[in-house]
């Protein structure tokens, strides 16, 4: 986690729900080079997932202060009635819809005219929001800011498979590698969400040379639990929602092989065949450890104890329990 980005002394809440406002409307200023937005024309924003406009809302504000054309969309009917009350005499579209593959956000935006740089997107769906980013073909929006699963590691890559909708959603580092492919710049990870810059409007910022975005991710919301040697696992907090059930993805929960087969687990979490077959709902992508060859060598020391061999300069022998040794 970078503390010295100094996008954060921008940070301010209104509806928002860490103080996104604040970022955006600076990164606006930058990119339109002005310190009032109420001179620029025609701003436009799309926010997916957009409630009933206020709760947790990252467009209220730009909505408000600043006259932005939105398109709001949002698959629940109520919400979406609310929110055109809250906003009947601004200009906001609303589309009480699911977005998926034949109505996705380009979908959207071509079909209401929006312009194809949009200036402010916002997705933020529970579970398809990685999916939803990728397919984004015809729009690119200037500023996009994604919603990821907080609890995460954050070395980890890991994403909600297509379709799913199991509420499993996608890991930040999933996130930044796609926006990478898709020439998009990280600016701040503010605990789950993700603010992501068009390349080439990152220049106007006021990041020095040395800005590594790698550095923005962090574990903002880590799940803490440790193993006793009974095999109970203590779950010592368990993120932001209410507990529900410990799903046990190792294939045999029986296992008794000292950690041997469990090592082997851990170490083949990369090969896609493995995660194909135990992983059903979502894809991952471990960085390798950096204790990688002590776990090798655990694996290969334990097994070898265990056929009645042990370990000496890497050549296994049968060690007899009255050996003396020189």
């Amino acid at each position: 986690m970078n503390l010295t980005n100094y996008l954060r002394k921008y940070i301010k809440k209104y509806t928002s729900q860490n103080g996104e406002e604040g970022i955006i409307e600076h990164i606006l200023k930058k990119i339109y080079k002005t310190d009032d937005l109420k001179k620029v024309s025609n701003l436009q924003l799309c926010e997916i997932g957009s409630g009933d406009g206020f709760f947790l809302s990252n467009s209220y504000y730009f909505i408000k202060k600043y006259k932005f054309k939105a398109l709001m969309v949002e698959a629940d009917n109520i919400k979406v009635e609310n929110s055109k009350k809250r906003f009947e005499n601004d200009d906001v579209i609303h589309e009480n819809e699911f977005v998926d593959d034949k109505k996705s956000i380009d979908y959207f935006l071509s079909k209401h005219n929006f312009k194809t740089d949009i200036d402010f997107l916002s997705i933020d769906i529970d579970g398809q929001d990685y999916h939803l980013f990728k397919k984004i073909k015809i729009s690119r929006p200037k500023i996009i800011l994604i919603e990821s699963n907080m609890t995460m590691d954050k070395d980890d890559i890991i994403y909600e498979k297509e379709n799913m909708q199991c509420g499993i959603g996608s890991s930040p580092s999933a996130l930044l590698e796609l926006a990478k492919s898709k020439q998009y710049k990280l600016c701040l990870q503010l605990f789950n969400n993700l603010i992501f810059v068009d390349n080439k409007y990152f220049s106007k910022l006021e990041f020095t040379n040395n800005f590594i975005e790698e550095e923005e991710i962090h574990d903002a919301f880590p799940i803490k639990c440790f193993q006793d040697h009974f095999g109970n696992v203590h779950l010592i907090h368990n993120g932001p929602w209410k507990f529900n059930k410990v799903i046990n993805y190792f294939p045999n929960k029986q296992d008794d092989s000292g950690g041997v087969n469990q090592v082997d687990f851990q170490l083949n979490l990369n090969n896609k065949n493995t995660s194909s077959n135990i992983f059903k709902n979502f894809e991952i992508k471990v960085k390798s450890p950096i204790n990688q060859t002590e776990l090798e060598n655990f694996r290969n020391f334990t097994r070898d104890a265990q056929k009645g061999l042990n370990m000496f300069l890497f050549e296994p022998f049968n060690l007899q329990n009255n050996t003396v040794f020189s």
